[in-house]
């Protein structure tokens, strides 16, 4: 069973807001494409992607007490553990 864990309070939305991550947690940002059209190189827009993404969640996984990480630290996503 999947448990989502809610971080939506001010304490921690202001912080995600002010470093443009609220829309990695809210779903308003989806991945780009992995690989590019037609190959097999990764899309460098998707790592950009990813990266933000990672920052949103390590943020998440920082700030919140002890025994939540343990919930969270398998998704691969933001929104995923939001």
């Amino acid at each position: 069973m999947k448990t989502t864990i809610s971080f939506g309070n001010r304490y921690s939305e202001v912080p995600m807001y002010s470093q443009d991550l609220l829309r990695y947690v809210d779903g308003s940002s989806t991945p780009p494409e992995k690989l590019n059209d037609n190959s097999t190189k990764i899309n460098l827009e998707y790592i950009k992607w990813k990266c933000s993404d990672q920052l949103a969640l390590s943020w998440m996984l920082s700030t919140v007490t002890e025994s939540i990480p343990t919930q969270i630290i398998y998704y691969d996503m933001a929104r995923e553990a939001w």
